[in-house]
């Protein structure tokens, strides 16, 4: 790891851990605040939006890493992109967090920045253009950003859950491709998770839901489209379950798949008697199976459909250990 990196992780790290202890005080104050009711998940009034200091904390490094490098636009041109994205979308989500935006503009918004994120991407887009042509397949690819970076948000329910996830995802994204920007994330991400550990003082909010969602799926297309689909389609492998699961149930129930509600498993597990911790434990014990799974997808891409059953296996058991436990 260069020094460059290692100075701007550290920065990513120190702005998001004060950041955010600053922001627990402002949005508290500002009575910018989730109040516990019958669909929570907690007990007491706490602050929402700190995921304030997790994409400017990582924006700033980001900016400070490609500066220093000298390297402004060949820095990964696509970071650059996924970071102009997740700051607008982080904006959008803000104004969200504070005056509850309809859905069908927060959509349109990010229908907006993700289309144009994919007709400019730096990279050709063969995620599966060997079976339908690449119209469809962009558009396939446009459609799978949206549900990715709306799940982030939906499965963000208890505390520590998404920044646990964020980790999951991300280190082994740098660990396969050696890019700095998920390290930076990672960074960004566990000063919040300093101050979001069960029991939560402050909440990421959409404002950092939203835009991690949209970088983190940004991240998984563009090493699918490098050939590692099995690798990308693993490593998220229990959020697009449970959160495709539950909104499948719900549109067969003809219910508001935007209205928020407490029936993913891991909100039900809590509801059943387990803690936080226990239930981001459990997810954590088996994103680190997956996660084995995954390099093995990539080191040994002939048996990657052998790998992918076996991480839905890992799921199931998680999923279904979530159900009848506490």
């Amino acid at each position: 790891m260069s020094l460059a990196l290692e100075v701007c992780c550290m920065i990513a790290l120190i702005f998001s851990l004060h950041g955010t202890r600053s922001l627990i005080r402002i949005l508290t104050n500002s009575k910018i605040v989730d109040t516990p009711n019958s669909r929570t998940n907690h007990t007491s009034p706490t602050p929402r939006g700190g995921g304030i200091a997790i994409i400017l904390s990582t924006a700033l490094a980001s900016v400070i890493y490609m500066i220093w490098r000298n390297d402004v636009w060949e820095f990964n041109s696509f970071a650059t992109l996924l970071l102009a994205g997740s700051l607008i979308l982080a904006y959008i989500s803000w104004l969200d967090d504070k005056h509850n935006i309809p859905a069908r503009w927060r959509l349109l918004a990010q229908l907006a920045v993700i289309t144009t994120c994919t007709f400019l991407w730096p990279m050709s887009l063969p995620f599966v253009s060997d079976f339908l042509p690449q119209g469809i397949d962009t558009i396939f690819i446009i459609l799978c950003w949206i549900w990715f970076t709306n799940l982030y948000n939906f499965m963000d329910g208890i505390d520590g859950l998404t920044a646990i996830q964020t980790f999951c995802i991300c280190v082994p994204l740098f660990l396969l491709t050696g890019s700095p920007f998920p390290l930076i994330i990672t960074m960004a991400t566990a000063g919040f998770f300093y101050h979001n550990r069960s029991p939560a003082k402050i909440f990421m909010g959409d404002v950092g839901s939203i835009p991690l969602g949209f970088i983190l799926g940004g991240l998984l297309l563009s090493t699918a489209s490098l050939g590692k689909w099995e690798f990308a389609l693993i490593l998220p492998l229990y959020y697009l379950t449970d959160s495709s699961y539950t909104l499948f149930k719900r549109l067969v129930q003809k219910k508001n798949i935007w209205e928020a509600h407490s029936e993913h498993f891991y909100q039900q597990a809590v509801r059943r008697g387990l803690s936080h911790k226990q239930v981001v434990r459990y997810i954590l014990i088996a994103n680190l199976f997956i996660i084995s799974l995954a390099f093995g997808s990539a080191f040994f891409p002939a048996y990657g459909y052998i790998f992918i059953i076996l991480a839905c296996v890992c799921v199931g058991v998680l999923l279904n250990l979530m159900r009848r436990h506490g």
